[in-house]
């Protein structure tokens, strides 16, 4: 009789629960969001801003994009020493109030140096946001860290068409400005992580029996 039993009577693996994120999550994934939003739409619009606002040359407009990326690979190659030395949250507070204020001054000051000097600012301080993100993600388990990956995504795609069209309403000065809206929302929101909070596994692996 036990050799007449089905092949699949044994136990089956529980089909997986879809569980509410942390409150740490969402904030998490509010600053990617910021952060990957303010990455996304400088590449796209920094160039058309010098050309349109600042009024540079067409020989400096592409300078636009260059101090971006420069500054971000600049920041990205010492980001591990200042988070090793300062700590994932001070790196992004300060990193993202760095970005705000420069891009933030830069727009009211007009002129093309300025412009340059605010897009080494946000350059610098938003490339750490990212990997700070992440790396305090991956600690609360897969879970959160693929929803923090999906609003990554999300923010690269949806800012540059976001500042399009916050620009098309107005004009790039306000797009920009909108952008340095993002770097201090970025700020504000990491305000509200413990960046040295363990895993849930970890904490419960710590619980004695």
């Amino acid at each position: 009789a036990a050799a007449d039993a089905p092949a699949d009577a044994g136990p089956k693996p529980g089909r997986r629960r879809w569980t509410v994120p942390s409150r740490l999550t969402l904030w998490m994934c509010c600053v990617m969001v910021f952060g990957t939003v303010a990455e996304g739409a400088m590449n796209d619009w920094s160039a058309l801003y010098l050309k349109d606002i600042a009024e540079a040359s067409a020989e400096l407009a592409p300078l636009g994009i260059a101090v971006v990326s420069g500054m971000m690979v600049v920041a990205r190659l010492f980001a591990d020493g200042w988070r090793g030395r300062w700590g994932d949250g001070r790196v992004v507070l300060l990193g993202s109030a760095v970005a705000a204020a420069g891009l933030a001054v830069a727009l009211v000051s007009g002129g093309v140096a300025p412009a340059l000097a605010g897009f080494a600012c946000m350059g610098l301080g938003i490339a750490a946001v990212t990997p700070c993100v992440y790396a305090a993600a991956a600690r609360q388990g897969s879970d959160a860290l693929t929803l923090v990956a999906a609003m990554g995504t999300t923010g690269l795609l949806a800012g540059p068409p976001l500042i399009g069209f916050i620009a098309g309403a107005s004009n790039l000065a306000w797009g920009m400005g909108a952008v340095a809206a993002s770097a201090g929302a970025v700020a504000l929101c990491s305000t509200r992580i413990s960046w040295t909070e363990p895993a849930p596994a970890a904490q419960s692996e710590a619980t004695p029996a």
